[in-house]
């Protein structure tokens, strides 16, 4: 029968079931093996290799070989193995296009398996054509990604398991359908493993199971990495997420990074064996509403800000353990929400808020491995949660501050807040860094403060820290000099409902301060304003006092704020106060400051009919809800123990109106 040499670049084709002796085969060269009737092909080192028998035809490979190229099966069927003996085929490429199939062994109830090591990119389109078949009772055939990248497009695999070896990325390149079994009642299950130190980029594709199958298994090991650009992110269970294998396995030692181009949120995921665990966080999503956070979540390796916001809740915190870090935060990735440092390693919160920006607090290094502080940054006034009690500092900020939470531990820390382009409100932020402080909020009244500025801060961008803190809640930036803005304008402004039905609004500015006018403002929802009214400033740098009344305010809810306009033109607002109607019904909510709760207590002869009550934060977000379908002579508890420090809105709704909205101030003790 002769022997043949393909030289580089040449194609031989047999049809013949006859094959000649393949003796010395260019690593550039192609053998297709495409005849009528069935063929052996012989087991030699190929280029490439392609199968494309008729479809009735069989071509069968004597054993295994080495493949440098593609291994193409176009059609007809293909059985890797026909033996008892395992196989062991390393190819560049593979490519099976066929409408029939590839068998990787237990054909004819032979038991041998095959082991495909695949160093390029992985291709099949042909539904159903990756299989084991006869009656061998084992998934005897692997699929091992080697070093390298490698893309994957739709599978049909049945019995098939696969590996993603250390070194090697794959990256879906189409939906891959994965199936553990095609015969019902027979339970032969198949895995899709991650191995440790190999990357799985799923894409904004996803793995799923055939319909009317109900075998295969996703793995993604301990030091594995899972990236996903789907919407929904991962999920443990259902038809959701980048994986829908029946059995998900997540390890809390594995890498999860979300990259998306549009919202994502995380998905809800089991990880073991440390539940509610990963190793390394990347938030890369480039979308500018980024990844929101479905569940508590802890980090034990680092936290990579590198796109996008991570948006986090009470409910859904982010928790960063001992000896975990952050890297990266910036103004285009920081944590918009709450986030805790556990352990005894300094850390620096990366906390901003969405539409502002990223401005962090830092603490310095507790004494125990098991302190944990609670971090997140507020975009409402400082000076409107209390008074001054201080001695020497004259004002706190109008447009921001912290929660620093100590919630384990009592470790005394080193408290640092920095400032930056994204902290004014409007105007002039910083003049002297040298009288900046970081002030304390004790529940009532801004009542110490610290002020170590770290040489080199200017107006622009600094940092003052405050050593040996042992009491927390709220911290803001401060100044011992009015001549620091902050921007200090408003203080003391009040709105309330007078007799014969009009608002009055009083307000005083303090010493130091300068503008053109006041707009006062109106809002229905708190949203959209209107301009109501107009008042001259002073022109003089002394405190003043001032007052305007709405004689026409609307008919249920009103929300007012004041607007300062400089004579540059720069605009500061006010803290947002809240009046209605109802304010002197039988509605009464209190205590106010709250620590433990909040109580909604109806008059007997008061509100009649079902109404909702809603604790909302600054941002508006909904917190807690309750209705009550009779609320006459009933008192409603609101828990508020779970929520950090701050400024919150209690309102009641009914007969599609606002009964009552106050601001509660929630203080730690």
């Amino acid at each position: 029968k002769g022997t043949i040499d393909v030289s580089a670049y040449a194609t031989l084709t047999i049809a013949n079931t006859t094959i000649p002796t393949l003796q010395t085969l260019d690593p550039n060269s192609t053998v297709i093996f495409d005849g009528t009737g069935n063929q052996t092909i012989p087991a030699v080192t190929y280029g490439n290799l392609t199968y494309s028998g008729s479809t009735a035809a069989t071509g069968t490979m004597a054993g295994g070989c080495t493949i440098s190229g593609t291994l193409n099966a176009t059609n007809g069927n293909l059985n890797l193995n026909n033996s008892n003996s395992n196989y062991t085929f390393s190819v560049g490429s593979f490519l099976a296009s066929t409408s029939q199939n590839v068998y990787f062994g237990g054909v004819n109830n032979f038991t041998g398996g095959t082991t495909l090591n695949i160093s390029g990119n992985m291709a099949e389109t042909g539904y159903q054509s990756i299989n084991v078949d006869g009656s061998a009772a084992t998934p005897n055939g692997t699929i091992n990604f080697t070093a390298g990248t490698h893309n994957v497009q739709a599978s049909g695999a049945l019995w098939i398991n696969f590996y993603v070896l250390s070194g090697s990325v794959v990256n879906f390149s189409n939906q891959f359908l994965f199936a553990g079994t095609a015969v019902p009642g027979e339970e032969f299950p198949a895995s899709f493993t991650v191995n440790s130190g190999g990357t799985l980029n799923c894409g904004t594709y996803n793995m799923s199971i055939a319909s009317g199958y109900d075998q295969g298994n996703f793995i993604l090991s301990s030091g594995a990495t899972l990236i996903t650009a789907n919407a929904a992110g991962i999920a443990s269970s259902g038809a959701t997420g980048s994986i829908q294998a029946e059995t998900r396995t997540f390890s809390s030692g594995a890498n999860y990074e979300y990259d998306g181009t549009a919202a994502q949120s995380t998905g809800i995921f089991t990880t073991t064996p440390t539940a509610a665990t990963v190793n390394n966080l990347t938030i890369a999503n480039s979308s500018g509403t980024g990844v929101t956070l479905s569940q508590t979540e802890k980090v034990a390796g680092v936290l990579t800000l590198t796109d996008g916001l991570l948006n986090t809740t009470m409910a859904n915190l982010i928790t960063v353990n001992n000896g975990g870090s952050t890297t990266g935060a910036s103004n285009s990735s920081f944590v918009n929400g709450p986030i805790t440092k556990v352990g005894n390693q300094a850390f620096t919160f990366p906390v901003g808020v969405s539409g502002t920006g990223y401005v962090p607090i830092g603490i310095s290094a507790p004494s125990t491995v098991t302190d944990a502080f609670l971090g997140q940054y507020n975009r409402s006034s400082a000076a409107g949660l209390g008074s001054i009690t201080a001695l020497d500092l004259n004002h706190v900020s109008f447009c921001d501050y912290w929660t620093l939470n100590h919630t384990a531990g009592s470790s005394a820390v080193n408290v640092t807040g920095y400032w930056n382009s994204n902290n004014p409100c409007g105007g002039t932020y910083v003049n002297d860094p040298a009288t900046i402080a970081l002030a304390h909020f004790n529940g009532t009244s801004w009542n110490a403060f610290g002020n170590i500025v770290t040489f080199g801060s200017t107006n622009a961008a600094g940092s003052v820290t405050w050593n040996d803190v042992s009491t927390f809640s709220p911290f803001a930036l401060g100044s011992t000099s009015s001549f620091d803005p902050l921007p200090v304008t408003l203080v003391d402004f009040n709105a309330q409902w007078q007799t014969g039905g009009t608002v009055g609004l009083t307000w005083q500015v303090e010493d130091g301060v300068e503008g053109n006018h006041f707009d006062i403002q109106r809002s229905a929802d708190g949203v959209n304003w209107q301009t109501i009214g107009m008042l001259a400033a002073s022109g003089s740098a002394a405190a003043a006092s001032y007052s305007y009344t709405d004689a026409a305010p609307l008919p249920a809810m009103d929300y007012y704020r004041l607007q300062l306009v400089d004579d540059a033109g720069n605009d500061t607002y006010s803290t947002v106060k809240v009046v209605s109607q109802s304010s002197g019904s039988s509605i009464r909510i209190f205590p106010n400051p709250a620590s433990d709760h909040i109580n909604v207590s109806f008059g007997a002869n008061g509100v009649s009919g079902p109404v909702s009550i809603r604790l909302m934060n600054t941002t508006g977000q909904v917190l807690l809800q309750e209705s009550i379908a009779q609320p006459a002579g009933e008192t409603v508890i609101l828990p508020v123990t779970g929520y950090p420090a701050g400024s919150y809105l209690v309102q009641v709704t009914g007969e599609g109106q606002i009964k009552q909205s106050s601001i509660v101030i929630i203080v730690k003790r």
